[in-house]
């Protein structure tokens, strides 16, 4: 129980903002191959990078860590603000519309969809960042989340004139 007492502490660390004690306390925990909390640690350790202004080395530990699933993580997060930090438009963009179309019903998804709006605008790229295929997409992953009337509305902005197999997934 030695891991889980050293995760305690880093938790507690962490929500009280002593971010660079949390930082080393998870770092520690992180090196811990055989604990259960290993994975999680070191998101955590990004998370208070993060949180001490060091988003240039969060964003690259994130972009690490987006790579692998480790339960009580959250992506989105993390891809939020890789996006916020990516000096290419481009990138930006895409990685908000990862976190739009991946995370439908994640909060910040709709500022995730606002935000690489407003960069398509910067980029040249086409007014309506949703084709029919990632509405599809979204509302699948709506209807398995169980936010069914979100799934729903989804479906409802799909043109009505939808090519055939379109239409069939529709």
């Amino acid at each position: 129980n030695a891991d889980y007492a050293l995760y305690l502490l880093a938790e507690s660390l962490f929500y009280n903002g002593a971010y660079a004690k949390a930082q080393g306390t998870y770092s520690e925990l992180s090196k811990q191959r055989a604990s259960r909390f290993a994975g999680l640690a070191a998101w955590r350790v990004a998370d208070c990078q993060w949180m001490q202004g060091k988003q240039n080395e969060a964003a690259a530990a994130y972009r690490k860590l987006l790579g692998t699933k480790t339960a009580g993580t959250d992506p989105a997060v993390a891809r939020f603000r890789v996006a916020e930090l990516a000096s290419d438009k481009a990138e930006a963009r895409r990685l908000f519309l990862q976190v739009h179309l991946d995370f439908p019903a994640h909060p910040l998804a709709a500022e995730a969809l606002a935000r690489a709006t407003a960069l398509g605008a910067t980029t040249n790229a086409p007014e309506a960042p949703l084709s029919p295929e990632e509405r599809l997409r979204r509302a699948d992953k709506l209807a398995d989340g169980r936010e069914y009337q979100a799934a729903l509305d989804e479906l409802a902005r799909l043109p009505a004139d939808l090519p055939a197999p379109l239409a069939a997934e529709r």
